[in-house]
């Protein structure tokens, strides 16, 4: 309704797993080329291969809609061209230099946003601006933050710019509610319930049992005594804190050069009690 009638230019879906997202994905972009010809619309995946695995080897974009619409379908471009003018194109935000200076007149869709390269989305975003042409961005919430929270938090806080929508997993009917009941069990019971509310709720949620320091691979640390470096007075201590309730409490001391952007990492401190 937002797009087709009310003319939002910009609608953020904030989708659990299973929810419909690929399948929302195509009908839009089906019905927006259909009804708007000579238009260039745009599912941009996160990566080219990926887009290609869901949406384009299962047929799931070419053969949505009645193949009477279907002038051609281009199996290297990924594209379905339309006998109105109009056509369906998958791309990946791994590919953004072949996207540059190209100012599409139809649908943009970034599915699967978390994941987007940051700089894609920032190289391509312009190119809306010539024909003020609307987008749709769907996604289940990051374990940490990204880009995504920062367009969601955009989209809630600006309903004059934005239609925001949260639509859980149990939001689809298809979906059998005792399998979501038991899996909310499970994740229960294996002290994950980050996980579920943020794969399955579509929650934003901080934490978990992967959520210590997993900015720093320990695999790649030198483990060492720590020795202070002799123009330490130039230098700022962090302590971070992971107060987990659910499972580990982690606690790092880093020193930051904020002159040369060094950093030390001096102690770590785990604790379950």
């Amino acid at each position: 309704r937002d797009l087709f009638y009310n003319g939002i230019k910009n609608i953020f879906v904030v989708a659990g797993r299973n929810f419909g997202k690929t399948e929302l994905a195509a009908y839009c972009s089906w019905r927006y080329a259909l009804e708007n010809p000579m238009t260039q619309n745009y599912i941009f995946e996160p990566y080219s291969k990926q887009a290609r695995e869901i949406l384009w080897a299962s047929n799931r974009i070419q053969t949505f809609g009645p193949e009477d619409y279907v002038e051609s379908v281009n199996n290297t471009e990924m594209r379905v061209t339309f006998k109105n003018g109009s056509f369906i194109k998958l791309e990946g935000s791994d590919n953004s230099a072949a996207m540059a200076g190209i100012k599409p007149k139809g649908l943009i869709i970034y599915d699967e946003f978390k994941d987007h390269r940051i700089e894609s989305i920032r190289n391509f975003e312009p190119n809306r601006a010539a024909f003020d042409v609307p987008a749709l961005f769907i996604g289940t919430p990051p374990e940490f933050h990204n880009h995504f929270v920062d367009y969601m938090e955009l989209a809630k806080s600006t309903p004059e710019e934005w239609a925001y929508y949260h639509a859980p997993t149990y939001s689809n009917p298809h979906i059998s509610e005792r399998w979501l009941n038991a899996k909310k069990r499970e994740l229960e019971k294996l002290n994950d319930v980050e996980t579920w509310r943020r794969e399955y709720m579509a929650e934003f949620v901080r934490g978990g049992i992967r959520a210590i320091f997993p900015q720093i691979n320990s695999e790649a640390m030198r483990v060492s005594s720590f020795v202070a470096p002799l123009d330490i007075k130039k230098w700022i201590l962090h302590v971070s804190f992971d107060p987990a309730s659910t499972s580990v409490f982690g606690v790092i001391f880093a020193l930051f050069n904020p002159y040369s952007k060094k950093i030390i990492t001096c102690a770590e401190i785990y604790e379950t009690v």
